[in-house]
């Protein structure tokens, strides 16, 4: 819950290179996420040529925070597979990987912020991404050069359905 609580969507970051130790172990918690019949269909890229962050946030709604984090991690799909409740595992898995990535990262000291404002096919051709690969989320990674209040939560009541 430590990290729950913790975490916070960061739009400025420092300089600071991101120690290869806690890249790694960021990218190890993606590795270990659940996925739909074990099939880990995703791919995770990471940017850390200025150049290329720069383009891609040109491609992302001009989000400063891309080209200002040390590394931005975009994450794929790699296949289309539908489970069978007709929910698209192709966008669930990566998501929860994504997630998990993120919550290792605040318990690595590092900040994030879940980018889903980009221009899907401008930046698959940029990334030059094999066919038929998805991108499904992106975020920046480094230390945090703000420190934003933490948001309201709808209470658990409003949520909570307890059904008999």
């Amino acid at each position: 819950m430590k990290e729950i609580e913790q975490r916070r969507s960061i739009r400025a970051y420092l300089p600071t290179e991101v120690e290869e130790e806690k890249l790694l172990a960021i990218l190890e918690a993606g590795r270990k996420a659940p996925s739909a019949r074990n099939r880990q269909m995703w791919h995770f890229y990471v940017v850390s040529n200025p150049d290329l962050k720069t383009k891609i946030k040109a491609l992302s709604r001009d989000q400063a925070m891309i080209e200002q984090a040390p590394i931005c991690l975009v994450i794929t799909a790699t296949d289309d597979y539908v489970m069978g409740c007709k929910i698209p595992a192709y966008v669930v898995d990566p998501t929860i990987a994504l997630s998990f990535m993120m919550l290792e990262a605040t318990n690595q000291g590092l900040a994030t912020c879940w980018i889903g404002a980009y221009d899907q096919d401008a930046l698959k051709e940029l990334l030059n991404l094999p066919a038929g690969e998805t991108i499904i989320g992106m975020t920046p990674l480094g230390y945090a050069g703000q420190e934003p209040s933490a948001r309201s939560y709808k209470s658990l009541e409003e949520i909570v359905t307890y059904l008999p």
